[in-house]
């Protein structure tokens, strides 16, 4: 199978939205897992630095106000949970701007596809049928299916995936 289509070079490849949701997932999960493993082993960084927890008269370690937590783990430090949060929108805020970008990079090589289309190009359509274009409408194009019989079918210009010769190699292949 001969492909046609300029896209299918790697300089030119973009974001796939479903690959990028499943990334962020699972960036989103091991941030919430390590998050999780750090308040249940009480070694999550302090806010006060590298300063070591004070301790009560029994040795076990105190939270700041001078209570213990009912395992002997102080309290979770105030504004953890904050922290992730403000991680999770980032990726969110990047996940919605690389989605919003690749829909607009195809908005764009579609609409200069549709532009570039002219009479005598031979064109593929979504499902598969092949023919040269024998006119172009607003919203339609007709296309001649067979030679020999002449046939034509007429498709939405939505319908047109690529263009499998231009009409300029047409017909310098003919003359």
């Amino acid at each position: 199978m001969q492909h046609t289509h300029s896209s299918d070079s790697c300089a030119s490849r973009s974001v796939d939205p479903v690959r990028w949701s499943a990334f962020v997932a699972s960036l989103a999960t091991v941030s919430l897992v390590a998050s999780v493993a750090h308040a249940q082993a009480g070694d999550a960084p302090s806010l006060a630095g590298s300063v070591p927890p004070p301790t009560g008269p029994s040795g076990a370690t105190t939270g700041a106000t001078g209570t213990t937590g009912g395992n002997g783990v102080p309290p979770a430090a105030p504004g953890g949970n904050y922290m992730f949060l403000i991680v999770m929108g980032g990726f969110l805020v990047l996940w919605i701007l690389m989605i919003t970008m690749g829909q607009r990079r195809e908005a764009k090589k579609r609409q200069s596809l549709f532009d570039s289309l002219k009479k005598h190009d031979r064109v593929q359509t979504t499902g598969g049928v092949i023919g040269t274009i024998v006119e172009i409408k607003p919203e339609t194009i007709v296309l001649r299916v067979d030679e020999n019989s002449g046939t034509k079918i007429t498709f939405a210009r939505a319908a047109i995936v690529g263009v499998v010769k231009e009409a300029g190699a047409t017909e310098a292949a003919k003359g």
